[in-house]
Formats: C-alpha cells, sequence, structure tokens
C-alpha cells in the first residue's frame, strides 16, 4: 500500500502485520523508551495499526493493549514494562 510507505514522510507511525514484540521494538526507538518484557510471552498473532504523528506513547500503548487484548502495561520513566496478562 503506497500511503503506508510514504506515511514515514507524513510523520504517522503504521504498523502493518507486526507481532507485539516487533511493535514495542519500533516503539523503543521512536520514543526513546526501555521496554521491558519476557521473551516469548506474546503470541504470534500480527497487527495493523496507524497512528498520527502526536500521539503519545501512553496512547499507542492502550490501543495496542485494547486490540491484542492479552497485554497489559505500565510506564515509570523512560521504562516501560508490558506483560501477557
Amino acid at each position: 500500500d503506497m500511503e503506508d510507505v510514504t506515511a514515514w514522510q507524513r510523520g504517522e507511525l503504521v504498523f502493518s502485520k507486526m507481532t507485539v514484540p516487533d511493535i514495542l521494538k519500533v516503539l523503543a526507538r521512536r520514543y526513546d523508551y526501555e521496554f521491558v518484557y519476557a521473551p516469548g510471552a506474546f503470541r504470534n498473532d500480527r497487527y495493523t495499526f496507524r497512528f498520527r504523528n502526536e500521539a503519545s506513547l501512553h496512547e499507542v500503548m492502550e490501543v495496542v493493549r485494547d486490540v491484542a487484548g492479552n497485554i497489559a502495561f505500565s510506564i515509570n520513566g523512560a521504562v516501560c514494562r508490558v506483560k501477557n496478562s
């Protein structure tokens, strides 16, 4: 989808068919947070999301949590802890 390819030029954050661990890796780079989670804690389900440039990490994580339905998160300072709920 050309829209997804050019989204970064508009400052959008797009995830296309990605697992939760892959999404967390991108978020760590984008928001400069350390993500703490147990390897293998999440299913291999794949998700597609699109976020506006101004979305905070908390907003993004709430959407991921609500859609994935199997995670919980907490943010303390520059650390985001994520676990399978």
